[in-house]
């Protein structure tokens, strides 16, 4: 082809295809896959076996651990039988960073103000679109997994919690990251947990305290020196270098 033809060359056209080919893909990831964001929603509470009214007052807590706002419209949250949407209550469905949310059992509004009194303002109060979390509520008698599923029916969270406990002590989480693991949950310190605000087995970023103190002589007399020793631990996430 001469120089300064408009016509088009088979390296343009191969040009051309590769172009319409990348920007089709990049067209149907942007549609079809979920975008990531930094907003991190964990399982953080399950009330499993209330003191009463079995079939109103179990509840789900979760939290918002990243720095974004995550909408849950179209979540779920479940067993491994029936997986129920979580529906908003009045406050909407956007879980804000560092935000609790409580997830109650869909009668509990007409029937039970057992947790009334605990719910603080600041939280997100849920609930789902059916009767009783899963097929027939949570087991008392059996283990149970809990799923929390995103509005791509991805698996977000997946804890299977440990029966024993004393009804109205739910199970909490320790450390507030998405592991699961039998050693980040606890039963709670507090009757009927602690639905909507920390949780009171939640270990603190830096936590000092005294462990232990004794004297030496054990027992000593007056105008005798003795010494007081003092035995402190670190509880908490974060290394400790030097404290007073």
């Amino acid at each position: 082809m001469c120089a300064g033809s408009t016509g088009t060359s088979p390296g343009d056209v191969l040009r051309a295809l590769y172009y319409a080919i990348s920007l089709y893909g990049f067209i149907v990831s942007f549609f079809i896959y979920p975008k990531i964001s930094d907003a991190q929603v964990i399982l953080s509470e399950i009330m499993f076996d209330p003191d009463t009214l079995e079939n109103h007052n179990e509840f789900v807590e979760i939290f918002n651990s990243g720095n974004s706002v995550a909408n849950l419209r179209g979540w779920q949250i479940g067993d491994d039988n029936e997986l129920d949407y979580i529906q908003d209550t009045g406050s909407g469905l956007m879980l804000a960073p560092g935000q609790y949310g409580v997830i109650l059992d869909a009668s509990y509004f007409a029937n039970s103000t057992s947790y009334d009194n605990l719910l603080p303002p600041e939280a997100l109060i849920m609930t789902i679109d059916d009767g009783s979390f899963g097929s027939y509520g949570w087991s008392n008698t059996l283990t149970e997994t809990v799923f929390l599923t995103d509005s791509a029916g991805n698996s977000i969270q997946v804890y299977q919690y440990s029966l024993g406990n004393t009804p109205g002590f739910s199970d909490e989480k320790v450390i507030m990251i998405p592991d699961n693991s039998e050693m980040n949950w606890k039963n709670s310190l507090k009757f009927r947990g602690t639905p909507g605000f920390e949780n009171s087995v939640r270990k603190k970023e830096t936590d000092i305290g005294v462990d232990s103190l004794w004297i030496i002589p054990s027992y000593p007399v007056s105008g005798i020196e003795f010494d007081l020793k003092i035995q402190v631990r670190n509880l908490g996430i974060l290394p400790v270098e030097s404290f007073k």
